[in-house]
């Protein structure tokens, strides 16, 4: 280890940091002792001061404490500490500000703890705690749009152990669920169910081409969110099994994959206040028939051999009616509409709907690979689904479905180009004749530190989605770094709403990397809270070359934010 005394940090000959006294590694070990501090400064909470204090408490284990001066509201303790065993590890992690000044002399704390375990051969456990002390507090402290958007923070322990055993399958899985609430605008009857416990069970055979191929799934809930919630709150008990076979044939050039299953769904409520009754349930029938071809041939494109693929698929699936207006909703919503969403056998994410199907999906894909490397260089694909019947399942509040088709979905990729990658999709809806989504994104990385980064997505609100896309979204992202010399370099960001002419994020600032010293410097304003209040930072990081960083969050900003970002020093 290297030691000084009374060291001041010059640039141009210019004293810029003084410490009294120094210790730092010059090998890889580590060393416990006092790191270098770290500067920010935000219109909120005024300047801040973290002086980390690492502890190298053991090979498998260490911990940092960092007392964090706000001058707006008094002092921060936080503590990390991280342990790491032969088959697991984890880290905990502790904040508390007393009497903070701007939150009316309230005292405030954040705790998160995880943890992940291996057992055994096939054994896992994971633990998950996340609190905070208010439901501001990410508003306040996460530092970004992050922040503002979240709406609850998990709490789980789940346990898992699988069996193999001439190829067959059987796995068992084990959760304990709980949320804390953190957005101040979700109403109860919107707020998750605790998970008190969840149980699944997983049967399957081995997977062979021309041999059936069963799965048997059982499910147990209990599903809890207090006996004081809304008049329309609902607890209790959900079983779920679901025993299904199929029938693989599998070639080079296609493939058939016919399959049947039954569904039961039975419920024992409590708390019920709406429902007729306390013990329903549902039985539902289910039939699908995957198919697909495979073309293939080579051909030349801007002066290169490639291969091209021509890939068509069929999806049938029938699923007849059930009267479901008698199940609750525990944890169930819609998916999204995308090219996925057309070949799965059920249109609801979670089993308190088995949605009625008579329909026929159709895609086409084509892939390009380039013959020389094996690389793929680009893909397109188009799909829509045809619906044969009306749709009367639904959620809570939403009218039947009755149109004939889906959107017309469409989707690229192409990394033709070594420094140029793009991606993007596009949605038709023809019943309601209008696009009703529209996302693109380009990455144009030339050289080492060199990015540039252009995103655009709009996607309308869709009446008969229930909750999912409530909202209309019309965004624009543009991030960037690029040297302008071979010592200074630019990096900045522009996340703006076009609807509501808001800007989301903006931030800017320059890197400097010289011989033996580098410095970044980023001023940044941002949306803060579901208020819709802005608040201004600007932060600053200095690094000496091979000894030590001042204010190092700034890199992970950077790195967050611009996709593609990389260091230089």
């Amino acid at each position: 280890r290297g030691s000084g005394t009374n060291v001041i940090l010059k640039i141009k000959d210019i004293p810029v940091f003084y410490l009294p006294y120094i210790s730092f590694p010059i090998s890889d070990n580590r060393k416990s002792g006092l790191l270098v501090p770290t500067f920010t400064s935000s219109s909120r909470y005024g300047l801040e001061i973290e002086v980390p204090y690492y502890w190298n408490i053991a090979p498998q284990m260490d911990a940092t404490i960092t007392p964090r001066l706000i001058s707006n509201s008094g002092l921060m303790m936080i503590g990390e500490y991280r342990y790491l065993f032969r088959r697991g590890g984890g880290a905990l992690n502790l904040e508390y500000l007393p009497n903070d000044s701007v939150f009316g002399g309230k005292d405030r704390n954040s705790i998160v703890f995880q943890h992940r375990q291996s057992f055994l051969d096939y054994g896992r456990l994971s633990l998950l705690y996340n609190r905070v002390s208010d439901q501001e507090y990410l508003e306040d402290f996460s530092n970004s749009i992050i922040g503002t958007s979240t709406q609850f923070l998990k709490q789980f322990a789940t346990v898992s152990y699988t069996w193999f055993l001439n190829g067959h399958r059987l796995n068992i899985y084990n959760l304990v669920g709980n949320y804390q609430i953190v957005d101040r605008s979700l109403p109860i009857t919107s707020q998750p169910y605790k998970r008190l416990p969840s149980s699944t069970i997983t049967y399957s055979s081995p997977y062979k081409n021309h041999q059936l191929y069963y799965k048997v799934t059982g499910k147990f809930d209990y599903f809890d969110r207090g006996s004081n919630a809304a008049l329309d709150n609902i607890n209790g008990i959900r079983y779920d099994l679901f025993p299904s076979v199929s029938y693989p044939i599998n070639d080079l050039s296609y493939y058939l994959i016919p399959k049947a299953g039954i569904r039961y769904t039975s419920y024992q409520l409590d708390q019920n206040m709406i429902l007729p009754n306390t013990k329903p349930d549902r039985f539902a029938p289910i039939f699908s028939m995957d198919s697909g071809l495979f073309f293939q041939r080579n051909t030349d494109l801007l002066g290169e051999t490639i291969m091209q693929t021509l890939e068509p698929r069929l999806y049938y699936l029938y699923v007849p009616e059930r009267d479901q207006s008698d199940l609750p909703i525990f944890d169930t919503g819609q998916y999204n509409t995308s090219l996925t969403s057309l070949f799965i056998e059920n249109r609801f994410n979670g089993v308190d709907r088995m949605g009625d199907a008579n329909r026929v999906s159709l895609a086409l894909t084509s892939r390009l690979y380039s013959n020389a490397s094996g690389r793929q260089l680009g893909s397109l694909s188009l799909g829509q689904a045809i619906y044969l019947d009306d749709r009367n399942v639904v959620l809570p509040g939403i009218p039947a479905q009755n149109q004939t088709f889906s959107a017309i979905i469409a989707s690229f990729e192409s990394n033709f180009f070594n420094n140029l990658d793009l991606s993007g999709e596009y949605q038709w809806d023809p019943d309601l004749e209008r696009t009703q989504k529209l996302a693109f994104n380009a990455q144009y990385h030339p050289d080492t530190g060199k990015v540039l980064n252009l995103g655009y997505r709009k996607h309308l609100a869709d009446p008969n989605a229930g909750t999912v896309n409530l909202y209309n979204v019309d965004q624009t992202d543009i991030s960037v770094k690029w040297p302008v010399n071979p010592e200074w370099s630019v990096v900045g960001k522009w996340n703006f709403a076009v609807e509501e002419s808001r800007t989301l994020d903006l931030f800017g600032g320059v890197e400097y990397s010289g011989c033996c010293w580098g410095i970044r410097a980023v001023a940044r304003r941002f949306l803060s809270n579901i208020d819709g209040e802005y608040e201004t930072g600007f932060f600053i990081q200095i690094e000496l070359k091979g000894l030590a960083g001042l204010g190092e969050k700034t890199v992970d900003f950077l790195r967050m934010s611009i996709p593609g970002y990389e260091e230089e020093f």
